[in-house]
């Protein structure tokens, strides 16, 4: 593959991951992983059985409580929508990317991984709305944010190498004698 053409996917994917493109699945992320956040911030006691390891627990399940009425709001099957553009917009670009940029297409597999999990949990949550697939459903979405989160450094790492790249094609010297 040539270099114009993987930067152009680049591109391709850094629109893909973006708030334009999937608003609603990445304001579901958001949505749903602060109780993981909360639990991986300050873990401790949180499965002991004294009053500050239950009082640990109801601030958890407090606030899943609060995310899930929040999360009522949220239009589930656009987030489908979003998440079946963003799945096919993945494996579009791990196809042009091929086994010749293996490196990439792993941080594409893993979201498509999380994605896959995330949207399970969705549906099963969608179905009980209770505490605990609020929970499973809040770890599923902070992987997903994270594995999103990381692409998007990559790409935006390997867009700024991208930029330096086209300025030195374009500033050929002419060195006369």
């Amino acid at each position: 593959m040539n270099r114009k053409k993987f930067y152009k996917n680049i591109e391709n994917l850094q629109i893909l991951l973006s708030r334009q493109s999937i608003p609603l699945v990445l304001e579901a992320l958001e949505l749903f992983s602060p109780a993981v956040e909360k639990l991986r911030n300050d873990p401790q006691d949180v499965l002991t059985e004294n009053a500050k390891g239950q009082q640990k627990r109801g601030q958890i399940t407090t606030l899943i409580s609060q995310i899930i009425q929040k999360e009522k709001a949220l239009k589930y099957r656009k987030i489908i929508i979003q998440s079946a553009k963003l799945e096919d917009g993945l494996q579009e670009s791990k196809k042009i990317m091929g086994s010749e940029h293996e490196y990439y297409t792993d941080f594409l597999s893993e979201i498509e991984k999380k994605l896959e999990i995330f949207l399970t949990n969705y549906e099963t949550h969608t179905r009980a709305y209770s505490v605990s697939s609020g929970l499973s459903l809040s770890m599923s979405a902070s992987g997903l944010k994270t594995a999103i989160l990381a692409t998007n450094q990559v790409i935006e790492t390997i867009s700024n190498l991208s930029i330096n790249e086209e300025q030195k094609e374009n500033s050929h010297t002419l060195d006369l004698y």
